[in-house]
């Protein structure tokens, strides 16, 4: 409801608002619960204000269903690209159906709001001019997220890059495809994530509507390969494992440097971030070592307290904007060219004056829905995953 007031929500914890947006019942959750409890609490609070449920039929209705699909597979273009060799972008849509697709109607709406969300945080802000940005409709059978409402990629990575790859139909069959799915829906129907593959591929499928979740995974994960800087629940006290030891260095050795705003070293000369760390012109910016991080909450240290990679904060900390400008630098003038730090630290100057990054406080309090955060290969690919309430 519009006037339900704004509390700090727990995953799986149920919450009751009257009508006047007052909270009137908690269903707490903890590490210890499972669903079942959670549920058991819940309906013995509506059974004690409602008394016995009534049996009665229950609800139906039918579902549209598409019936025209002349236009699944059509492209449009969102923005090309002014400065270098151009990042391709696809965007999708996952059930929106038939109606949805005229010319500047609700798919192109949505898509065209989904890109300038990505965008909307520095360095990405300053750097779309190095970006083409593509749709390519996508006619689901149904709209609605239900139990029987068809839809039609369904999380199928191969799937959402066959549509993608309709944007151009001389793309080289070893094109870097990077694949934002964005679904029907202004509320969470699942849990947002991005699937990311060995060669650099990647597709993000965003169920939580357009918000900040998008940017952490899209922008996040997907085309800067950061790692997540959450602690996962029950994993407060985990040591990061020798195996996902072995399997972090190589992360950071793979030829795109993926998770480099993660680290097992814990020493201002040795943490990836030690040149930010040891620069008096970054002592402002809240970077430390701080423990807790790829989900583990001891032996890996993240930059910053709070972070987008964290908590989808709404900035990005130094270390992962330095890894960002890397990213789209690479991609955007090719293999050979050069990082100079002296370059980055301009075009931070220049990101300062048209921004402000917010404050670092270790006292703000951010409560996440979180999930395991891994990934894989094209062959095999496992989700890399932070869905926020």
């Amino acid at each position: 409801m519009s006037n339900t007031p704004q509390v700090p929500l727990y995953y799986n914890t149920t919450y009751v608002f009257d009508t006047n947006g007052q909270l009137v019942h908690i269903a707490a959750y903890n590490n210890m619960h499972d669903n079942t409890q959670v549920d058991a609490a819940y309906t013995t609070f509506l059974k004690s204000v409602f008394g016995e449920p009534v049996q009665h039929d229950k609800f139906s209705f039918d579902l549209y269903s598409s019936s025209d699909y002349s236009k699944d597979g059509e492209v449009f273009t969102i923005q090309n690209a002014t400065v270098g060799k151009g990042i391709d972008i696809v965007f999708l849509g996952e059930g929106f159906v038939d109606t949805d697709m005229a010319a500047g109607g609700k798919y192109e709406t949505k898509m065209k709001e989904a890109a300038d969300k990505m965008f909307e945080l520095e360095p990405y802000k300053s750097l779309r001019d190095r970006f083409n940005l593509y749709g390519v409709k996508v006619v689901s059978p149904t709209a609605e997220f239900t139990e029987g409402a068809a839809k039609r990629i369904n999380e199928d990575y191969d799937k959402a890059f066959e549509y993608a790859s309709k944007y151009d139909p001389q793309l080289p069959t070893d094109a870097r495809m990077m694949v934002v799915v964005v679904y029907n829906s202004d509320i969470s129907v699942g849990r947002s994530y991005c699937g990311m593959f060995d060669n650099g591929d990647f597709v993000t499928f965003v169920m939580d509507g357009i918000n900040n979740t998008l940017i952490h995974e899209a922008c996040g994960h997907g085309i800067a390969k950061l790692a997540d800087e959450y602690v996962e629940p029950g994993y407060e006290s985990v040591t990061l494992p020798d195996d996902e030891k072995k399997a972090l260095i190589n992360y950071h050795n793979h030829e795109w440097g993926w998770f480099a705003n993660a680290d097992y070293n814990s020493t201002k000369s040795t943490v990836k971030w030690a040149q930010l760390l040891n620069d008096s012109r970054y002592s402002n910016d809240g970077l430390g070592i701080y423990e807790g991080s790829y989900t583990f909450g001891k032996g890996v240290y993240r930059p910053s307290e709070n972070s987008m990679m964290r908590h989808n904060i709404a900035w990005f900390n130094a270390a992962s904007r330095e890894i960002i400008y890397k990213a789209v630098m690479t991609l955007s003038e090719g293999k050979n060219w050069k990082y100079d730090y002296e370059k980055f630290y301009e075009k931070e100057i220049n990101l300062r004056k048209v921004t402000s990054f917010p404050p670092f406080s270790k006292s703000t309090t951010f409560t996440a829905r979180t999930f395991s955060a891994r990934a894989a290969p094209r062959i095999s690919p496992l989700p890399v995953t932070c869905p926020f309430i």
